[in-house]
């Protein structure tokens, strides 16, 4: 992995290829899909297991961090505003 020049403490992961944000968008989204499905091969008889359950994290991961930090961000702005 190269370091990535826009963020700090950033990697480019190598799935995600392409320079425009739609190439960028698709290929994250196949490396998303596809590298837990190939994972899951490892898992023998609870391949398909491994293959649900590593897809549905590659997918929802990162919502499931930005639902979270929304509800702190609200929960905060709820406190704030009874000062």
């Amino acid at each position: 992995m190269h370091r990535s020049g826009r963020w700090p403490c950033t990697y480019e992961l190598f799935w995600i290829v392409g320079t425009d944000g739609w190439s960028r968008l698709l290929s994250g989204a196949v490396g998303a899909v596809g590298v837990p499905l190939a994972l899951s091969l490892l898992w023998g008889r609870f391949r398909r297991a491994g293959a649900i359950a590593g897809v549905l994290l590659g997918a929802l991961f990162h919502v499931t961090i930005a639902l979270l930090a929304l509800a702190v961000l609200t929960g905060l702005v709820g406190i704030c505003s009874r000062i």
